[in-house]
């Protein structure tokens, strides 16, 4: 195992020249055996815990057990205390959310000081595999299926070469200790499911498919790279750039093959998803004016290209809710918060507050005016119904009609605001997450 690590360390180049190297370390096992690794290969080396308070006083002894094994390997020690829950319930995203943003900021607040190159995690085969099979029911193509890569950026895993069996025997052999977390034997998150129920079933089909995969990131790996220089040489030809707009010509787009993968990997940079090629690619044949939105960029289909522009804070009377907005203040005031769907949670029947499916949710989502030929389908029927119709049933004046607000996902409307949702994105039995919009203003 010691001579492996150091293999892997120098084949993948994971180590800068000068410089230390800071650890995460959990105080589990993969993260001991991290530790434990570096320092006996005399890596210069620094360890960082964070505490994220979630699990009382076994958080608060994991911290103490990493400050002592810092201090038996003699490598400073930083340590942070996260009021996780708060930060969660704050942001409307789940716990485990919460905690990857917290540790990724801080480890890149850590990462300043001049002295820390990188920052290595103890991730290892068995955690890459897991990850290829989450990214595989994500839908997250070629990009999700290499695993994790042994360097992204400032972040190395030099465990990859290694199996959870692995790791364990290295622990046993060598004496180590290590703190267990318990969250990690309940199979309520999908990691865990994969964990202790997928992987035994692999393991019993195919005892060396850890090998077998590894041989397959690879390979995928090295595909990877020759799909993106192809990707590269025919976005030159296709893509061109003026100021802040992005051009793509559609004669030149149309003699590609296949032109929904080219176009997703055109587009992809700027939060377009796969889910939205096939209307791009319906509206390059239809009359100009078709607009698509992401997170960051509009789409708007010309005569005879496509123009990417950037999302400002407001952009033709459209404006915009992205998935991390918790609250805006233009055109109208709104709150937005995220929670998970519960026996005890109340669906209140206030028309300034709409309380949708955020899992059917397309962001970002968009305030506009009503236009002409508009329809949704109000909370409660089963068809479409144009917004005319419904101002005129609902004795809309002239002036209450010019002054309503439209929310719209994707191509759907999803609330005539302050009056009444989609009945299509309403929250059901079978709904997972809500996503909760008040008007805080009271105006519309």
């Amino acid at each position: 195992m010691f001579h492996r690590f150091q293999q892997f360390v120098k084949k993948e180049n994971l180590l800068p020249e000068k410089g230390k190297t800071l650890l995460a370390v959990s105080g589990g096992m993969d993260s001991v055996v991290l530790a434990d690794l570096f320092c006996r290969s005399g890596f210069p080396a620094a360890i960082a815990h964070c505490n994220f308070q979630l699990r009382g006083k076994e958080s608060e002894s994991d911290r103490e057990f990493v400050r002592e094994l810092a201090g038996h390997y003699e490598v400073p020690f930083y340590v942070k205390n996260f009021e996780t829950r708060k930060y969660a319930s704050k942001q409307g995203i789940s716990i485990q959310m919460a905690a990857r943003e917290l540790r990724y900021s801080w480890f890149t607040q850590l990462m300043e000081d001049p002295s820390l190159k990188v920052v290595a995690t103890g991730h290892h085969l068995d955690d890459e595999i897991e990850t290829f099979f989450i990214n595989l029911m994500r839908g997250s193509g070629i990009r999700g299926l290499h695993g994790i890569l042994p360097i992204s950026g400032k972040w190395i895993h030099p465990l990859l070469f290694a199996g959870r069996n692995d790791i364990k025997a290295f622990v046993e052999k060598n004496h180590l200790t290590y703190r267990e977390d318990s969250s990690n034997r309940t199979v309520k998150y999908q990691r865990n499911k994969i964990r202790h129920h997928l992987l035994p079933d692999f393991e019993k089909i195919h005892p060396g498919y850890r090998q077998t995969f590894e041989e397959n990131f690879e390979r995928i790996r090295q595909a990877e790279e020759i799909f993106k220089q192809k990707v590269q040489e025919e976005e030159q030809k296709i893509v061109s750039k003026s100021g802040e707009e992005i051009f793509l010509s559609i004669e030149k787009l149309k003699k590609l093959h296949p032109l929904a993968a080219y176009l997703y990997e055109f587009i992809a940079p700027y939060d377009f998803h796969y889910r939205q090629i096939k209307k791009i690619l319906a509206a390059m044949d239809s009359i100009p004016g078709k607009k698509f939105y992401s997170g960051t960029h509009r789409l708007f289909k010309d005569r005879d290209k496509l123009i990417l522009t950037p999302i400002h804070a407001r952009d033709d009377r459209h404006f915009f809710i992205r998935r991390e907005d918790d609250m805006i203040v233009e055109p109208i005031t709104m709150r937005m918060t995220r929670q998970s769907h519960k026996p005890e949670v109340v669906i209140v029947g206030k028309k300034n507050i709409a309380m949708l499916d955020f899992d059917k949710l397309e962001f970002p989502l968009m305030l506009r005016k009503w236009e002409r030929g508009d329809r949704f389908c109000p909370l409660g029927m089963q068809q479409m119904k144009k917004l005319s119709d419904f101002f005129v049933d609902n004795k809309f004046s002239l002036s209450e009609k010019e002054r309503v607000w439209l929310l719209q996902s994707g191509d759907d409307i999803i609330w005539v605001v302050n009056n009444r949702i989609d009945d299509r994105y309403k929250v059901t039995d079978t709904t997972e997450n809500i996503y909760r919009i008040e008007v805080l203003d009271g105006k519309n």
